[in-house]
Parts: structure tokens; sequence; C-alpha cells
């Protein structure tokens, strides 16, 4: 082993704070994706920006160091690769459930615009029956005739 100097014990234990913090946002903000909860999930937003970026620190931190995560006891190396891995699963997780909300989303933009359109149509379209003649039209129609000439 180097001479250098490893990562002392309370930059791990921030670190594995710092993860654990954020692992656990993501769960929450996946939870809240799948019950489609979009207020937490709008909540959640920056308190998850805050934890990753103290994670990202935290492991800069650590990598900073000769030898960076390798000369960390091989406990800490092991821990740290399962937060990795559980980090991974729940982003998939996250991204999935993401992805239904933004298509339903779209599928209710898309509604909105239908009923939208066909509103818009109800009160512009004016029937003609078959003598030529309006029935009865639901607001006043204006023919362009200024009635002072």
């Amino acid at each position: 082993m180097s001479n250098s100097p490893l990562p002392d014990t309370k930059s791990v234990q921030d670190l594995m704070a710092n993860i654990d913090a954020y692992l656990g946002v993501l769960k929450t903000e996946t939870e809240a994706l799948e019950k489609r909860d979009l207020n937490a999930f709008a909540e959640l937003q920056e308190r998850k920006m805050g934890c990753a970026h103290s994670a990202h620190a935290g492991i800069s931190e650590i990598i900073a160091y000769p030898g960076g995560l390798s000369r960390l006891p091989s406990e800490t190396r092991r821990k740290i690769e399962a937060r990795r891995h559980e980090i991974i699963t729940l982003s998939e997780r996250n991204l999935k459930a993401l992805g239904r909300v933004q298509r339903g989303m779209r599928r209710l933009g898309e509604q909105i615009v239908s009923e939208a359109r066909r509103a818009a149509g109800e009160d512009t379209s004016f029937k003609y029956g078959s003598a030529g003649s309006m029935d009865k039209p639901k607001r006043r129609v204006s023919l362009g005739v200024s009635e002072s000439a």
C-alpha cells in the first residue's frame, strides 16, 4: 500500500449519508410518479438536486485522494457499489414511471385540443335549412351591412 493519506472516516460517513439521502428522495419521487402525484413530484425536485449535488461532491472528494475508491476498505467499497446498483435500478424504474406520466400528459393535451376544436366548431358553424335560410342561430350574425348608410 502507498503512504498517501486515506480519506478520513468522516468523509466516508458523509458520502454514505449523502448517497442514502439521494436514494431516499429518488425512491419517494419514483413512488410519486407511479401514483401520478405530480404535486409531490414537483415538490421533491429541489431536494433531489441538493442531495445529488452533495453525493457527487462527496464521491469527488474521495476520488481526489491518491488511489481514490480503491484505497477504501473493501466493505466500504462493497457498500458504495451496492448503493450504485440501487441507484441504477431505481433510476430505471423512475424513468419508466416518468415515461408513463409523459404519455398521459400528452394524451390529456391532445384531448384538450380536440375538445377545444369541437367546441369552437359548434359555436361558429351555422346550419342552413333546405330553403337556404339559417336554422335558429345561437348568436346574432352580422351580415356586414351598415345601417347608417
